[in-house]
């Protein structure tokens, strides 16, 4: 998006930078105790109400109170001073955040860019490809948000969208097939997730970017030529849950969400 791109830009200059004092201390007074799991992890890093057993976590919230807090102490000094917030250190701490996160996701800084949420991400990707009439986009059920930005952009280029079911019991190895059958010459982007929004299956996510960028297909020209089609993971419920490199796994798209899980 426009957005990111102008702050990339801005934050280029930073590499360079001497360390930025913090205005408080970014790490929460609330110390990890190291992994809670059931009620006492409830009890300990949430403000949920005792009757309530929260298992929605994927969609708003609930936020761990040191996150909380730490999100309000960025309010806190946003309001003592905007202006001197926005336009003083503002791009610096940005730039943190993205070395922060570069460095947990296994990706290289340049490669990692900011926007507000994970639909804007998923447009971003989708919005800034080149597409043909003989153009497909292949894709296994996904998030609604997703499926719907899928087909708008394949009805507005008037291309076509190619769907694998992902209905339970799940069978990989039969995914693994259609995925293999559905992608071809004329496939402009292949589209996963990581862990599935509405069953929670976790996806081998490697064995599917292998599939499409490493199979071959025959041309009348060249008798074979790799596809290496570029995948766009939906990694809305990855970061914290599972670890993950970037470099690695040779993604060509990962777009996660940081504000909500």
């Amino acid at each position: 998006s426009d957005q990111a791109y102008e702050i990339k830009k801005a934050c280029q200059h930073l590499q360079t930078r001497p360390q930025v004092e913090y205005p408080f201390d970014i790490l929460p007074s609330h110390k990890l105790t190291g992994r809670l799991f059931g009620k006492q992890a409830k009890d300990t890093y949430f403000m949920l109400r005792d009757d309530v057993v929260y298992m929605n976590h994927g969609a708003f919230g609930a936020t761990p109170i040191p996150v909380f807090d730490t999100y309000q102490e960025w309010q806190r000094e946003f309001e003592r001073e905007p202006v001197q917030f926005m336009s003083g250190n503002y791009f610096s701490y940005l730039y943190d955040n993205i070395i922060a996160l570069s460095d947990f996701i296994g990706a290289d800084p340049e490669d990692v860019h900011l926007v507000e949420n994970a639909t804007t991400a998923c447009n971003t990707v989708l919005k800034s490809l080149d597409y043909t009439v003989e153009s497909n986009i292949v894709h296994v059920n996904g998030y609604g948000a997703v499926n719907n930005a899928i087909k708008q952009i394949s009805e507005k280029k008037g291309i076509e969208y190619r769907t694998i079911s992902d209905d339970p019991p799940i069978d990989i190895e039969n995914l693994l097939l259609m995925w293999e059958e559905y992608i071809d010459d004329n496939t402009t982007l292949c589209v996963i997730d990581h862990i599935s929004s509405t069953n929670a299956f976790v996806y081998p996510i490697e064995k599917f970017i292998e599939i499409a960028h490493n199979r071959y297909f025959f041309n009348t020209f060249v008798y074979l030529k790799r596809r290496g089609k570029p995948v766009l993971v939906d990694g809305a419920h990855t970061v914290g849950q599972i670890d993950i490199n970037m470099r690695e796994i040779g993604l060509g798209y990962l777009y996660i969400i940081l504000t909500n899980q």
